[in-house]
């Protein structure tokens, strides 16, 4: 029995750009899933995450159009800055509103005298106040049945 029916290294470069895309859809999740609230400090979000990413970057690949693989190195190191930084930018954006909603109730309990109750919030790593922790799960609530993801 010969060793000519697994030719691994025939069959990747004829798909090469479909690696190449899966390659750049990767780095994309991945910092998508590092800046995404609930992802961040919690030992679930950390167990989840990276079969999250692979799944989300295998299916991406066959449904999106293949990236082309050129011969500059400048070019590739463009295509993965500009991944990294709209994976960036797609997590950033709701980690901005869930913290400024978080924040806005922990003033609004400091203000009305229940801010010496902190609950410890494992989405963010720290203690919150347990109205700023409610609007901020309130937030996600809302997002989520809105259709927002």
């Amino acid at each position: 029995m010969g060793f000519e029916h697994f030719n691994i290294g025939g069959y990747a470069l004829e798909h090469i750009d479909s690696i190449w895309t899966f390659i750049l859809l990767t780095v994309r999740y991945g910092i998508l899933m590092m800046v995404l609230p609930g992802f961040v400090t919690s030992p679930t979000g950390k167990m989840v995450r990276m079969p999250g990413i692979l799944a989300l970057a295998l299916i991406s690949t066959v449904a999106s159009p293949t990236a082309s693989l050129t011969d500059h190195m400048g070019v590739l190191l463009l295509q993965v800055i500009s991944e990294a930084l709209f994976g960036l930018t797609l997590g950033i954006i709701p980690l901005l509103i869930v913290s400024g909603v978080q924040m806005a109730g922990g003033l609004s309990s400091t203000t009305m005298g229940l801010g010496a109750s902190q609950l410890v919030d494992p989405t963010m790593g720290g203690s919150l106040p347990a109205l700023g922790r409610l609007m901020g799960d309130l937030v996600i609530l809302i997002f989520l049945l809105s259709n927002g993801h």
